[in-house]
């Protein structure tokens, strides 16, 4: 998990073992979505689903949904301290039962119908954003920090 700042205080993500909740595994990744995907989600569900959310670690600004293909090669963001960090794309985030139903705006005492069902489906793949490897060191990234695709440099042999 990540720890985020606001200012001086800090904040452990539940997957961190700092919080005093943990749900860390020891495995956990570190979690991306994109405004593209909220949009997308907003004109499905409603407005009450605000850019961030779903609890995502990093929310990326973007102007088209992004695929598994388009994220394969995981993505690049720039630390402030001028090292680029390379975060390895893991899997799409599977959407979860109460996500899908804070999305449809259920009750939690209202019967799940077939309109779960097609919630989820349609929140996975990636719409409901997607899980990076953790970089390989300790790094801090700021509000507003460059984010690209990383894509891997095909070498032919004898070049």
């Amino acid at each position: 998990g990540v720890v985020g700042r606001d200012g001086e205080a800090t904040l452990a993500d539940v997957h961190h073992p700092a919080h005093p909740d943990t749900k860390c595994r020891g495995t956990n990744a570190i979690s991306i979505g994109f405004t593209s995907h909220y949009d997308s989600m907003r004109d499905r569900f409603g407005p009450h689903l605000v850019d961030g959310i779903a609890g995502e670690n990093i929310v990326v600004e973007a102007d088209h949904p992004l695929s598994l293909t388009d994220l394969g090669g995981g993505v690049v963001i720039l630390a402030t301290d001028g090292r680029w960090l390379w975060l390895p794309l893991v899997m799409a985030a599977t959407p979860c039962l109460p996500f899908a139903r804070f999305a449809l705006g259920l009750s939690p005492d209202q019967k799940p119908d077939r309109s779960v069902t097609e919630a989820l489906r349609f929140l996975d793949g990636g719409t409901r954003g997607y899980y990076l490897a953790a970089p390989a060191e300790l790094a801090t990234i700021a509000t507003g920090a460059e984010v690209f695709r990383y894509l891997p440099v095909a070498v032919s042999e004898g070049a």
